[in-house]
Formats: structure tokens, sequence, C-alpha cells
């Protein structure tokens, strides 16, 4: 049975649920690690859990082996890296060279915004400089 708890100051680390102190919820749902708030939790299979938010808490409560799966390992997020850096000083070629060598997608941040504003703005008149 899930039990909704109050909390009352610092929760003990020892009795955290498999997500430690981050929102169940949160990572299976979005696969992102959100730190839970010490004042929304619930304590499920002896554990305390804590949630993001109050909904978080009640999807929890509804369906808790969703979240807390008792026979298998929770997965962890993806990763992600944010290389900066000053221009040119190598942010895309590591960026690559990293994303080859772990396996996972690159993606230049200057070129996503290329896509995302250039096709929002208004065509311009061609000028010429002198």
């Amino acid at each position: 049975a899930v039990v909704s708890t109050q909390s009352t100051g610092e929760v003990d680390k020892r009795n955290l649920g498999e997500t430690r102190h981050y929102c169940p919820v949160t990572l299976h749902e979005k696969q992102v690690l959100w730190p839970g708030d010490q004042e929304i939790g619930a304590r499920y299979r002896e554990k305390i859990y804590l949630f993001s938010s109050a909904e978080n808490k009640t999807k929890f409560m509804d369906n808790p082996d969703l979240y807390a799966p008792s026979q298998t390992p929770i997965k962890p997020p993806p990763i992600r890296l944010c290389i900066l850096g000053p221009k040119s000083s190598g942010k895309t070629v590591q960026g690559r060279k990293l994303a080859q060598k772990l396996g996972i997608f690159h993606i230049s941040f200057h070129k996503f915004l290329e896509e995302i504003i250039i096709p929002s703005q208004s065509p311009q008149p061609e000028s010429d400089c002198v």
C-alpha cells in the first residue's frame, strides 16, 4: 500500500526509494532527473519517494509499480552534454568526437537555432553593401 507522507524537515536518506531524491514520475515519463520536493512524499514498500509536484505524487499513488518497479532496476536517463567555450575553440569538433565515441546524437545548437529562427522571420529584401 502507498502511504502519503507529510515531511517535517530532513528526509532520512537511508529510507529513500530507488530514485533517491529525484522524482520517479518525471524520470519515467520524461527521462529527466528532477529533484523531488521534501514536502511532497509518499511511502511505498518501506521506502520514501519524493515528487516534483502534487500531480506527480497522485500519478505515483495511482500506479506505484509503474514508477517503482520491484523486478527490474530503474533505467537511468540518456546522456546529455553541453560543451561551452569561446568561438573557434573546438566545441563542435569535440562534440562530434564524443557523440561518435559514446554512440549518442550530436546537436549543433547554432544550427538548431537557425532552423527555428530563420523560417519564422519574414523575408527581408536583399541589399547590396558597398
